[in-house]
């Protein structure tokens, strides 16, 4: 015994590679011949797996199904429709002729007039070339010859199987043809009678089943769901969005099952099923989009959560990807639901040619302001509420989109500038500032003496150090220049940038203080810059001043206290955050 089992295992060993049984070899399908052959052979031992009941002779109708040039045939329908033809097809060749596989030509050389089609004889069944597609260059059983199977089968199945042949594929009649009466069986454009009763009943079930489901689910959310819409988390999100399509799903299963049952063929079935897939997509396309959204409403959970976290998700980021995911749902949701009607999607895009290479060159400018959008979200220039300056353009933004970032101006007024430009242009953000500069000058009289130029200079140095929001280190005030226009005062310090209006405020505080500085001293300011205008007045505006000594009026400047807030009459309108 152990003799035997040592010379089996040297025998395997030494057996050529291409003598073991493989069970990935493909089937040949490169003449008539080679594909005759494989079908009948996988459509006989269908029929014995039916007789013995062993499966993988029963699997073997897959075998004849690839046999067949289904194109034009919806991949929903496709395996079905395929194994209904295979059936019908062998029904009809055992009925009619018993093929000798010598007489089918075989040659891969063919002469001066190529070999593309074989057709038996006296038939209109046919084997022919594929021209393309992931079959090309293959020979199957052509698209008509598969799209016409169940009208062969209905001309011959009157017809006693001949002598020798395979005795058809176990095919027996439907129900239909069994159990329902002869008036039930009247056609009406192409459609029978019980066909049409039996459409009306589905869709009626149908819209029962879907108001059902949408009552059950409405009893599951509540479960699930015990808090107001409001409040509801994105994973709960998820399950109200599978409320929507879930019903419409179950309905169009349901209908689909119900197209098998009622037998249709032809057109009919062909414009039933398309609206049915069309429908389908729809839902499924609008579940996914709805789960973006609820996607989205996760990462802004998530980014406010860990906003102090330097999460890398902010409310620039967020935005861009909701919009990017909701297009490639609606793309991708597109082309599938066309592949899945049988168009393909390749021989359009091959076949646009030069209104391709016209779009693509339209779709440059669009392209060049996507690739900007990307930059700007990858550099970061400024994010959305900020205050930029952009060509000219001043505001705040307000969104960064696929093309534009809109920016709403001082105006009320939103200019959208293309991508592509604010990716080339030199923006300035103005929110990212440390601090602002605040400046400003006024001239006092010409006869305006140094000593009161001085004591004005020193009191206005009090005022702007009194206010909290100024930089201490960074106060200039200086005497900037003398003229016959008179001694002009410039005035420059730094505050901390809160919001936009801030300088204002202060600028505005500091200056009322300087006038009360000024009132308080009894000095006076130019009124008139054109020195041909002066009056010669103004020097009497100043006699009294002229009496108090040096000492006097270096006291009365450090006792002077500034408001800081103004004089309480005016209050600065602010924005609300």
């Amino acid at each position: 015994m152990r003799f035997l089992v040592l010379f089996f295992i040297f025998f395997n060993s030494i057996l050529p590679q291409d003598q073991k049984l493989n069970p990935l070899e493909a089937n040949k399908f490169e003449t008539p011949r080679e594909t005759f052959v494989v079908f009948i052979k996988a459509m006989n031992d269908y029929k014995k797996g039916l007789e013995t009941k062993d499966q993988k002779l029963l699997n073997e109708l897959d075998t004849a199904v690839r046999c067949l040039n289904l194109e034009g045939i919806s991949y929903l329908l496709r395996s079905e429709k395929g194994r209904e033809a295979a059936i019908f097809l062998k029904e009809v060749i055992d009925r009619i002729e018993v093929v000798d596989p010598n007489s089918i030509p075989e040659t891969t050389k063919p002469p001066e007039v190529p070999l593309t089609k074989w057709t038996l004889e006296k038939t209109e069944i046919a084997i022919s070339i594929v021209e393309s597609g992931d079959r090309k260059n293959e020979f199957l059983f052509s698209r008509d010859t598969v799209y016409r199977a169940t009208e062969f089968y209905k001309k011959t199945k009157h017809l006693p199987f001949l002598k020798n042949s395979g005795k058809g594929a176990g095919y027996e009649d439907p129900w239909s043809e069994k159990y329902l009466p002869e008036f039930s069986k009247v056609k009406i454009f192409q459609v029978y009678l019980w066909q049409i009763f039996g459409l009306i009943i589905a869709i009626i079930l149908g819209l029962f089943l879907r108001v059902v489901t949408k009552f059950i689910s409405k009893i599951f959310l509540k479960i699930i769901i015990r808090v107001p819409d409001s409040k509801i988390k994105w994973k709960d999100r998820v399950i109200v969005f599978l409320d929507k399509p879930l019903s419409q799903l179950v309905i169009i299963g349901f209908w689909f099952f119900c197209l098998n049952i009622l037998d249709f063929e032809g057109a009919v079935l062909k414009f039933l099923s398309i609206i049915l897939q069309v429908w389908l997509s729809i839902n499924i396309v609008r579940f996914f989009y709805d789960l973006s959204l609820a996607f989205t409403e996760y990462l802004e959970q998530l980014s406010h959560e860990k906003r102090n976290d330097d999460f890398i998700l902010d409310s620039q980021v967020i935005p861009f990807i909701s919009r990017s995911t909701r297009i490639v749902v609606l793309i991708i949701g597109t082309l599938v639901t066309i592949q899945n009607l049988g168009i393909n999607i390749m021989s359009i895009l091959a076949g646009l040619g030069v209104g391709g290479l016209a779009f693509a060159l339209a779709a440059r400018d669009m392209a060049a302001n996507l690739f900007g959008s990307i930059m700007i979200l990858l550099d970061r220039p400024f994010k959305i509420g900020d205050q930029v300056f952009i060509n000219g353009i001043e505001g705040d933004v307000e969104e960064i989109g696929f093309r534009c970032t809109r920016v709403r101006t001082f105006n009320d007024s939103i200019v959208s500038i293309p991508n592509a430009e604010v990716a080339n242009a030199k923006v300035e953000n103005l929110s990212l500032r440390r601090k602002k500069r605040v400046h400003f000058s006024f001239h006092l009289l010409p006869s305006t003496k140094g000593v009161k130029v001085e004591a004005v200079l020193e009191g206005i140095k009090q005022i702007v150090l009194n206010y909290s929001e100024v930089k201490k280190e960074d106060i200039h005030i200086v005497l900037k220049s003398i003229s016959s226009l008179g001694s002009e005062i410039s005035v420059s310090f730094y505050c901390n940038f809160k919001d936009w209006y801030d300088d204002h405020i202060i600028k505005q505080n500091v200056s009322l203080d300087i006038l009360e500085l000024l009132d308080y001293l009894g000095i006076s300011m130019v009124e008139k810059l054109n020195e041909n205008e002066f009056d010669g007045n103004e020097n009497e505006k100043e006699e009294a001043l002229d009496e108090i000594s040096t000492e006097e009026l270096i006291d009365k400047v450090r006792k002077y206290k500034n408001h800081e807030k103004g004089f309480g009459i005016y209050s600065y309108p602010k924005k609300d955050k």
